[in-house]
């Protein structure tokens, strides 16, 4: 078994893992690493599940015969590890049959070796730039989940109504309170919310699935 390993705490990792350490070029290894791309290499399927890193931007390369049990075992594990992760299996001629299960899996591409360093080159990072768009807007969402929980019963009502634009003063029939508790309850929804405008805070909302009010549960510990 070999594995290599360089600045490992980089913010992006390739993962290597292959039969053959010499299938990625040496020269394709140090132009990731320029790139500031952490590069990873295993011969053994167990240890590349070990050594991927779910916390950052990857791309994952796989080889179809890696033993002990194959790459589609490794890319199936991968993928309860972290299902949006790229993978990218190779291997000499893989069979049409092979190549439909590991797009079933959930690779995002079946490669022929010899491999083209400058194509799979290109191909990796356009996958790491993808990747890294998809965890920050992953944290994004948590982020405004993570507000958004902290809201009293009677602001995430507010927090709904302002959604649906209503006024204050339309806002205070709905809920059967005066304008003036409205304009409390806003302001402390958006002290809350870490946002000074309601268009503003109206998009940020909206541009984050999952996180409307409505369907997060209420703070037991809110008023």
């Amino acid at each position: 078994m070999q594995i290599e390993t360089s600045k490992s705490q980089s913010q992006a990792q390739v993962l290597i893992a292959a039969s053959d350490p010499q299938t990625v070029s040496e020269k394709l290894r140090e132009a990731l690493g320029a790139a500031d791309i952490a590069c990873v290499s295993t011969t053994c399927g167990t240890k590349a599940f070990d050594l991927f890193r779910p916390d950052v931007a990857s791309c994952t390369l796989v080889d179809l015969l890696l033993p002990p049990s194959g790459g589609l075992d490794v890319l199936t594990k991968l993928r309860r590890k972290r299902p949006n992760a790229p993978v990218l299996i190779f291997g000499e001629a893989p069979s049409a049959r092979a190549a439909v299960e590991a797009m079933r899996l959930g690779a995002n591409d079946v490669l022929e070796t010899p491999l083209d360093p400058q194509l799979l080159q290109t191909r990796i990072l356009q996958l790491i730039t993808q990747d890294r768009h998809r965890i920050a807007a992953e944290q994004a969402a948590r982020d405004r989940n993570g507000r958004i929980s902290t809201l009293s019963r009677r602001e995430r009502q507010v927090l709904d109504l302002v959604l649906q634009g209503l006024s204050n003063k339309e806002t205070a029939r709905v809920l059967k309170v005066s304008p003036k508790a409205i304009e409390i309850y806003r302001a402390g929804m958006m002290r809350k919310l870490g946002q000074r405008s309601s268009v503003v805070m109206a998009t940020w909302v909206s541009q984050c699935p999952g996180c409307n009010a409505s369907p997060l549960p209420h703070n037991p510990h809110s008023v």
